[in-house]
């Protein structure tokens, strides 16, 4: 059996679920001194959980056009209402957030347990919420407030302790020189650059990056750059400030850090670094990150469940967090959503050790939550109480020194149990958010992950069931996660020799040219010209004894598509 250390959990990612994230991770940009921007991803990494937050000009419409409710997203309602440019760019004579606080912005953050705020310092509108020289589309020179809203949030982040980034949109509908549009109201997220535009771009950059004091992130969200754009637009970040770091979306592999699609979650723990943005409101029609007065808002305390757990199993999995809230046109957050972060921090407050500077869980599937490492400490967050009172840690070979709640620090008698670690927690929920338990093992973290054991005729029989489902990760273009690209099996050679190897297979949607390996032994095969089911000879391999990873994958990855061939099952058998 092969032991997996916590100072080497990359390479449990690199077996069970990273490799088909190697190669896109390696081609994200690494100029600049590479120890500096190492020490100041980690930094970023460390922080976990962070206030998103969509406010502008959109916040006076409330979700509302002409007296008609606007379905989707609040702060794009120019594009669902169709609102010609001139009728909307008037809303600036109205905005005039006059009970604005920042510091009181900067109190919710902190007491809701968070450590950074992104502000929308210009959304797809193409409304500035700072004093750009370049438009006087902007809080100060448009509108009866007057001042700028960056500036205040920039400096009540720095005294109240807190780190402060922006988010840019690329597309920018309120910019005279961007593409002719036609018809004129078909607002685009997918805009391509001009010239014009890119300059302006960097022009804004410039001006956000020199006069508001240290950012951390840099959000671009939407567009279509071209990669000598995308590349600028990260040279300029860096040229600035080497340490602000910048999301994937600035697109064609020139960020930092990879931005999850909106509220999503990958299914394994990725190596590289990565956010997902959350709003609190999902729905067909209430789906929205900007005010919207007639959203559907759930249950408090459902919201506060539901949010830490998404939040738990982020960070788990290796991400931060970035929470959503959406202010009013007067300045305000609503009580709701106060609300929400308020009984979060209550939790954060109690079981903020387990998320704040945490590596992910070094175990391929816990059956009843997540788990969090910072050694000598384990974390976990037990999601489904055992109805039996014991919790089965799987292959922890650790001696464990102690194990207790975070909430009310009373001890979990520990017991072994063959492979296994089992905690003795009673029947009842200790925390009913979600209950942690600090486990604190003696030494380095040992686990051994479960693999496909060989049966006694020393045949492998591998199928879709027992695989390890991969997805693809990229931050070539909007989209990043590609689920269900690739598959992986995590066996345990015995009996070392020659294997044969045949599938069991039906065809289905996607890529039918594919490969299998093993061993460092890899046949490619095209399934395009077999027949739409069957089974197929893969040839014959040479094994070590040990574990190894099988792999079957589409040929061409950079096609991000997933596999055509779908698994009945993969017989690998000893015939020497």
């Amino acid at each position: 059996m092969l032991k997996f250390r916590s100072s080497r959990l990359v390479l449990i990612l690199l077996m069970v679920g990273f490799i088909g994230s190697v190669a896109v991770a390696a081609s994200f940009r690494v100029s600049h001194s590479a120890g500096g921007r190492e020490a100041s991803l980690q930094q970023w990494r460390d922080m976990k959980y962070g206030m998103f937050i969509h406010w502008g000009i959109y916040s006076l419409c409330e979700g509302i056009w002409k007296g008609e409710e606007i379905p989707k997203l609040g702060e794009q309602i120019q594009r669902h209402a169709s609102i010609p440019q001139d009728e909307y760019a008037a809303l600036a004579k109205r905005f005039n957030p006059v009970k604005f606080d920042a510091d009181e912005y900067v109190r919710i953050a902190k007491n809701a347990g968070m450590k950074y705020i992104i502000l929308t310092s210009k959304h797809h509108d193409g409304f500035n919420m700072f004093h750009t020289k370049l438009s006087d589309y902007n809080i100060v020179d448009a509108t009866p407030y007057k001042k700028d809203i960056v500036k205040q949030l920039a400096d009540a982040c720095k005294r109240g302790g807190l780190k402060f980034g922006l988010y840019y949109s690329t597309p920018d509908w309120g910019y005279p020189k961007a593409v002719k549009r036609d018809p004129a109201n078909a607002y685009s997220v997918f805009e391509t650059l001009t010239p014009a535009h890119e300059e302006y771009m960097v022009g804004q950059l410039e001006e956000l990056l020199t006069n508001y004091g240290p950012m951390c992130e840099l959000f671009f969200d939407m567009g279509s750059p071209t990669e000598a754009q995308s590349k600028r637009f990260a040279e300029t970040v860096k040229r600035l400030q080497p340490g602000c770091m910048i999301n994937g979306r600035v697109m064609n592999n020139q960020g930092d850090f990879l931005t999850m699609p909106d509220n999503k979650i990958p299914d394994e723990v990725i190596e590289m670094a990565w956010e997902t943005p959350a709003t609190l409101y999902l729905g067909t029609n209430t789906n929205t990150w900007g005010y919207k007065s007639w959203v559907e808002r759930h249950d408090v305390d459902e919201k506060v469940n539901e949010q830490i757990r998404l939040m738990a199993k982020v960070v788990s999995q290796g991400g931060n967090y970035l929470l959503n809230v959406g202010p009013k046109s007067d300045g305000t957050i609503i009580d709701y959503e106060i609300e929400v972060l308020e009984k979060m921090g209550d939790w954060m407050r109690v079981n903020g050790e387990a998320i704040y500077e945490v590596k992910p869980t070094p175990f391929t599937g816990l059956d009843f939550g997540y788990c969090t490492v910072k050694n000598p400490m384990l974390y976990f967050f037990v999601e489904k109480w055992p109805k039996d009172g014991k919790i089965v840690v799987p292959g922890l070979q650790s001696k464990v020194k102690k194990a207790y709640f975070l909430k009310g620090k009373s001890g979990v008698d520990v017991s072994r149990k063959g492979k296994d670690v089992v905690l003795s927690v009673g029947g009842k929920v200790v925390d009913e958010r979600l209950t942690v338990i600090a486990v604190e093992v003696a030494g380095e973290i040992d686990v051994i992950n479960p693999y496909i054991e060989q049966g006694p005729d020393g045949v492998f029989e591998l199928t879709e069931a027992n695989a390890f489902s991969h997805g693809v990760y990229t931050a070539k273009s909007y989209k990043s996660l590609y689920r269900n690209i690739w598959l992986s099996w995590d066996v345990m050679v015995v009996r070392g020799g020659k294997y044969s190897a045949e599938i069991v297979y039906k065809l289905a949607k996607g890529s039918t040219d594919v490969e299998f390996s093993i061993g460092g032994q890899v046949v490619s095969v095209d399934f395009s010209d077999k027949k739409k089911a069957g089974s197929y000879d893969l040839g014959s391999f040479n094994l070590k004894r040990g574990r190894q990873i099988l792999k079957l994958r589409p040929a061409d990855m950079d096609k991000l598509e997933s596999l055509g061939v779908e698994v009945e099952k993969i017989i690998l058998k000893k015939i020497k």
